[in-house]
């Protein structure tokens, strides 16, 4: 049976999510989860998936306002978690008893599970993508311009958070440089803004959250001399992007169902990007109540989340040993299998039951590649470097300026390194994956879809990354 990933290679929460199975279910008669390293996949039959594809392909191409109240319903889900989250962020938990504890876990809990129901439309871009370059493909002939054509129209005309950050940190910047000096209003702002945006760095709850002294530093060290020029740009931008895709559209004179699709990429864009946001907000408010209730288990916070609900739930309940939770914790990170059984009752394998599970139903037919690999281009450019390759936020710091970053997907906790590199290269991803969405925003040329790259490359390989052919080679 061929499987199809709706979502890979995620960190944390990594078995809380399991009781939203039961809505993935609902769309997916044979969805489940893998827990493998630490990191989680979300699987469904290709059969099924392909049958939803081409149902909301069809809703998409006749609706042109389908995108826009799509956007609006995945809003007001993602919204939930992080919202509840931060109403708790000033709790002391550490007065309240655990009975109290389990109320608030199992209230956060049930509004994280409705951000299950979002999950359902990743499949469907790539889909979406080839429907749209398929047509441009026969109108486009030059390869550049169709690039082009595609970066533009698939762009996100909605500001995601890591632009309303930097926009704040410029105002910040902005009174500093008429000041030029951290005076008690800038420190309100800084705190202020770091209340606000100090996950926005954070891939989940993984990576360097910001800190005081971090803002005061780059105060100090921001190569922009114009900081109100910056937000104006960066405003700017924004409005250009629409003002250039309607041009597009009567240039080329694309048709109603061709600009729905167009439409829908770019709202999906931004909705990915708001989806991994949404969780890293979660992670951060949430992060006391986690904290605490791991403190009374004996565990440390990574440890609690290798915890299923359930096992968290009983431990509060009960007394169970910090050395017992240790033991299943450990065996559930190692490799783990969740699915739906008969009458939706949720199954969860571990061990060798896992494997065994595994190896009957998936398949892994990638080979490593040749020294040229191809896929998409995100922002056009040549660019030569050396290879660093990322496997976690633990190696950033061997990103040097210069380098170029080469990697599974690069997630909001990677933003540091990308400042850096000068090329970027990604296994996974399409137009509208998080690797687009940064390097879009950073203008770093980039190939995202290799599939093989950081199993093709290795630190220090010198390469040539040419993103006006999709395509990048050791030299």
């Amino acid at each position: 049976m061929k499987w199809v990933t709706l979502m890979a290679k995620r960190k944390l929460y990594h078995l809380t999510f399991l009781p939203g199975l039961d809505e993935l279910g609902y769309r997916y008669k044979r969805a489940f989860y893998k827990w493998e390293s630490g990191f989680t996949d979300v699987m469904a039959t290709e059969n099924e998936v392909r049958n939803k594809q081409k149902e909301l392909a069809q809703i998409i191409k006749m609706d042109p306002f389908w995108s826009e109240m799509f956007t609006l319903w995945a809003v007001s889900k993602l919204d939930m978690a992080p919202n509840y989250a931060k109403s708790l962020y000033k709790i002391s938990f550490i007065k309240l008893k655990n009975k109290e504890l389990l109320s608030y876990l199992k209230n956060l809990h049930q509004k994280m599970y409705e951000t299950a129901k979002t999950i359902i439309f990743l499949h469907i871009d790539t889909l979406m993508q080839n429907s749209l370059e398929d047509y441009l493909i026969d109108h486009i002939k030059d390869k550049k311009e169709l690039l082009k054509v595609i970066e533009c129209i698939t762009a996100p005309t909605k500001v995601s958070a890591n632009t309303e950050q930097q926009v704040d940190f410029l105002k910040i910047k902005s009174k500093y440089h008429k000041n030029k000096n951290i005076s008690e209003e800038i420190e309100k702002a800084i705190k202020k803004h770091i209340e606000e945006y100090g996950w926005v760095e954070m891939d989940t709850g993984y990576g360097r959250p910001l800190t005081f002294s971090e803002i005061k530093i780059r105060l100090f060290k921001s190569p922009s001399n114009n900081p109100d020029n910056e937000i104006l740009k960066i405003k700017k931008g924004y409005k250009n992007i629409k003002q250039k895709r309607e041009k597009y559209f009567e240039k080329y004179c694309i048709p109603n169902d061709i600009k729905s699709i167009a439409n829908y990429l770019s709202e999906s864009t931004y909705i990915r990007t708001y989806r991994r946001y949404s969780m890293t907000k979660l992670a951060w408010y949430s992060k006391p109540l986690h904290d605490e209730i791991a403190r009374r288990l004996g565990l440390g916070w990574e440890e609690l989340n290798y915890l299923t609900p359930w096992q968290v739930y009983k431990a509060l309940n009960e007394n169970i040993s910090t050395k017992t939770l240790k033991a299943w914790g450990e065996e559930n990170k190692k490799f783990s299998i969740g699915y739906l059984g008969k009458n939706r009752k949720i199954i969860f394998l571990t061990g060798q039951k896992a494997r065994k599970f595994a190896s009957r139903q998936i398949t892994d037919d990638e080979s490593v590649g040749g020294k040229v690999l191809y896929g998409r281009s995100v922002y056009l450019g040549k660019v030569r470097g050396y290879a660093k390759v990322v496997k976690d936020s633990k190696d950033l710091d061997k990103v040097k300026t210069g380098d170029i970053l080469v990697a599974m997907q690069t997630p909001p906790s990677y933003i540091p390194a990308l400042k850096r590199a000068t090329g970027v290269v990604v296994d996974e991803g399409g137009v509208t994956s998080h690797a687009s969405i940064l390097c879009r925003e950073f203008k770093i040329p980039t190939i995202i879809g290799t599939k093989v790259a950081t199993k093709t490359y290795k630190d220090g390989d010198k390469l040539s990354l040419d993103s006006t052919l999709g395509v990048v080679k050791k030299i």
